[in-house]
């Protein structure tokens, strides 16, 4: 999305820790140059922030973590209240405008495919499955196998990613005394 977009400013995920002194710098410059800065926050970003927080884990099994959007903003406009200078933060959570965006005729005509999958599906006598598209042919995906999928992960030294860094401008936003965690992270370090 940021890399579609030309308004973004910062984009911060998982993958990349943020010092939140850099990040607080780099927006006091775009605020100068530009009069304003975008950020994007992935969900899952910032997780080096709250390594005490423990609100259980959700259904997937996954760590639930406070809002980082919420908490970022109360940083940023800390931050520069202490440094003297007033700075309007605004925080947009796009996940209701996200649902509330009608579907193009691609959407509507994928889901309807979806649905018929998943009803003949259960018509044929199969549960514990979702319907999906995998090689452009419907198929059903055993909810288990679904489960034991790894996690994503972006690799910070790829293509993708440097695009996405050259086109936000962003610097190198990591704290001075990061230690990588991941091999990918180790591989970022050595080089």
């Amino acid at each position: 999305a940021t890399l579609a977009s030309n308004d973004v400013d910062i984009c911060l995920i998982p993958e990349g820790p943020f010092d939140v002194d850099k990040l607080c710098t780099y927006i006091g410059q775009r605020l100068d140059r530009h009069g304003h800065c975008i950020i994007v926050i992935a969900e899952g970003a910032g997780t080096e922030h709250f390594k005490d927080a423990d609100l259980g884990v959700d259904a997937s099994g996954n760590r639930r973590l406070p809002d980082v959007g919420l908490w970022l903003k109360e940083q940023i406009r800390s931050w520069w209240q202490e440094h003297g200078r007033a700075i309007q933060v605004r925080y947009i959570d796009p996940s209701y405008q996200l649902r509330s965006v009608s579907a193009n005729p691609s959407d509507s005509v994928y889901c309807s495919d979806l649905g018929s999958t998943a009803v003949h599906g259960c018509m044929a006598g199969f549960t514990g499955f979702s319907a999906g598209r995998i090689n452009q042919r419907y198929v059903y995906i055993p909810i288990e196998e679904m489960c034991k999928a790894k996690k994503v992960k972006v690799d910070t030294k790829s293509r993708v990613y440097n695009r996405m860094v050259v086109h936000t401008g962003q610097p190198d936003l990591a704290p001075d005394d990061w230690e990588p965690t991941s091999p990918v992270d180790k591989i970022i370090l050595e080089s």
